[in-house]
């Protein structure tokens, strides 16, 4: 009996080794074409499907080697099964049995499948499964739920799969929005473990906002509702749906593509599973995608900025096409029982939020996007999602934002909005957020585009210069509403006090503005400067007065003087402290480089604003206030 149960032994092994043989080369052959692929810079969606392809024919061929029938299937899940697969990706397989009584060889029958493969090096998790129990546990595990949103048949058995889907389909996917709200909160949930931001100088190209998995929740929210396929662009099947218009259709895949291509290259630079994209792998990564122009360091610099906000711009998209999706693929709720109300201005209150009476009004009268921010400012309600949704599309026509910045109205309402004070029901709480979201920043003020999604090429800075921008001058919200209080006395104190913040509002608004834009040496090391020159043609424009635009670009200018000289000179020396006192020029101007100071640096990174800066810049506003007193 021992000799027996050897020679078998040795016979399943030698079998191994033959199936081994027979499964090399198209490893290698897989090897050397996503190679070809990188060099001729089609290592994206066409890298993604030459690696499915190729374990889908180890699998099949391993399969084929197990003697008799299998009484399983084989199915792809995960980016294997949705035909995403990165260049190491891990592979995940579902075995799936009918019943778990099934087959007492069932497990030597799955090692004999799955020995050879991980022999080779490949990173192929399994699950055995069976359909019931998949069905039940997902009802209240959403990645299962998600799971089986992705299987693909790859062999064996495959009418369990057909079956499963079935129940799932009539079940598990048609309660409603329930299915979209649950992914909806994953991903909120998701992003703020990541960080909060797609504008993070180091993203998570996978989990991050903006990343894959985002784009894996669009897919699965529409594979809910419409039998999209795992190989073709999503963006151009929604849009032969009619979910998207042409221009979002086009919009999507550019950025799926991009930043598949950019994780694939982490993978490749790594040799292993890599989604970080630290600042070292950027210029790798630059380099890579071409886009460094030049040799020398300074060329890598300006490349890595280069394609940075490339990154930040499609991953943008790709949030924004995901709450599109998300929107379009739920059913419609049934008639709210709210009232509608008109709030006044050409805006109502709708299903609990604020919205536009139809999507051509806003065409008619651009400010209607600032008339509806202003009320739901002031009746503490949400914007309507498909009201955000009108503005957004509407900000990316250059036609309608120059309507609106020559319209007089909308420049007084943006400028009152920047300035608003109390929390709100609108994005994160912020109407200066929200602005920035629905591109209305952008269309008030154009020549911000050089620091949407610009990297701070530092150690310092966590966000990019618009983002940091725009937590700046919330940070100046929080300081006048007194939550940062216990940290900050002093200048909440004071920001309390103010009664005209509009030039405080605007330069803390502008004060990075000029990192966008290279002085005549080329230089952006004079940011301040060219931030100052900057704000006498922008300001104007929003109606400001002479005065109050020499004061700004005065701000502007010098924004990173108090913080430099509170903690680098000796502030016990008189002469630091008058000279300090003549470029401020005045207690007002002190006043606000106070707070401009404070919300700069707290808004840096959320370790930068540590307490002994913050007592030396209160040291240096005390002491300066003491020398305008004589």
């Amino acid at each position: 009996m021992r000799a027996s149960a050897e020679v078998r032994l040795r016979a399943a092994e030698e079998a191994d080794r033959v199936l081994e043989a027979r499964l090399r080369p198209i490893l290698d052959t897989y090897e050397e074409k996503a190679k070809a692929l990188f060099a001729e810079q089609r290592d994206g969606r066409e890298l993604s499907n030459l690696r499915r392809e190729a374990i889908d024919d180890l699998l099949a061929l391993a399969a084929a080697s197990v003697p008799g029938a299998l009484s399983f299937a084989i199915v792809g899940t995960g980016s294997y099964g949705r035909g995403s697969l990165a260049y190491k990706s891990d592979v995940d397989i579902w075995l799936m049995r009918k019943r778990e009584e099934d087959d007492p060889k069932f497990t030597e029958v799955a090692e004999r499948l799955l020995y050879p493969l991980w022999n080779l090096g490949l990173q192929i998790g399994h699950q055995v499964v069976v359909p019931e129990s998949v069905l039940e546990l997902a009802r209240n595990d959403l990645p299962t739920a998600t799971a089986i949103l992705d299987l693909r048949a790859i062999a064996g058995e495959t009418s369990l799969l057909e079956g499963l889907m079935q129940r799932a389909r009539d079940g598990l996917f048609s309660e409603g929005g329930a299915f979209i709200d649950r992914l909806a909160q994953e991903a909120e949930d998701r992003h703020e473990r990541f960080g909060g931001s797609v504008y993070l100088l180091e993203p998570d190209v996978k989990g991050g906002p903006g990343g894959l998995r985002d784009l894996d929740g669009a897919r699965w929210a529409a594979r809910t509702r419409y039998p999209v396929g795992e190989r073709d662009e999503l963006g151009k099947e929604l849009v032969s749906l009619g979910v998207l218009v042409e221009r979002e259709g086009r919009e999507l895949d550019a950025a799926s593509d991009f930043v598949l291509r950019t994780r694939n290259h982490l993978h490749r630079l790594s040799g292993r599973r890599s989604d970080r994209l630290t600042f070292e792998a950027q210029e790798a990564v630059s380099l890579a995608l071409g886009f460094v122009e030049g040799e020398g360091d300074a060329a890598i610099i300006a490349g890595t900025e280069r394609f940075m906000q490339a990154y930040y711009l499609h991953a943008r998209a790709i949030t924004r096409a995901r709450e599109r999706i998300f929107e379009r693929v739920r059913p419609a709720k049934k008639r709210s029982r709210l009232p509608e109300i008109d709030l006044g201005s050409g805006v109502r209150s709708f299903d609990g939020a604020v919205a536009l009476p139809s999507r051509e009004a806003i065409e008619r009268e651009p400010s209607l996007a600032f008339k509806a921010l202003r009320a739901a400012c002031e009746h503490d309600l949400p914007l309507h999602a498909q009201t955000r949704e009108t503005i957004a599309r509407a900000a990316l026509e250059p036609s309608f934002c120059e309507r609106l910045r020559d319209d007089p109205e909308a420049k007084e309402l943006f400028v009152d909005l920047l300035g608003v004070v109390r929390e709100t029901k609108l994005r994160r709480g912020s109407v200066v957020f929200e602005m920035h979201e629905l591109g209305l920043i952008l269309a008030m003020i154009p020549e911000f585009s050089p620091v949407t999604g610009r990297v701070h090429h530092d150690t310092y800075h966590v966000f990019t210069v618009d983002t940091h921008s725009v937590a700046a001058v919330d940070c100046l919200g929080a300081l006048r509403r007194g939550e940062l209080a216990e940290v900050h006395p002093l200048a909440s104190r004071i920001a309390a006090e103010l009664t005209h913040p509009r030039v405080l509002v605007l330069a803390t608004l502008l004060h990075d503005v000029g990192k966008g834009y290279p002085d005549a040496q080329g230089s952006r090391k004079n940011h301040s400067v060219s931030g100052s020159e900057l704000a006498s043609a922008i300001l104007p424009r929003l109606g400001f007065s002479a005065d109050e635009i020499e004061s700004a670009q005065r701000l502007i200018g010098e924004h990173l003087s108090m913080y430099q000289i509170a903690t680098r000179r000796d502030l016990d020396d008189p002469s630091v402290v008058s000279d300090f006192a003549s470029r401020v020029r005045g207690r007002e101007g002190l006043r606000d480089l106070f707070l401009l100071s404070i919300a700069d640096v707290s808004t840096t990174s959320p370790t930068a604003m540590t307490s002994w800066k913050a007592r030396m810049l209160e040291e240096l506003y005390v002491r300066t206030e003491e020398f305008y007193s004589g």
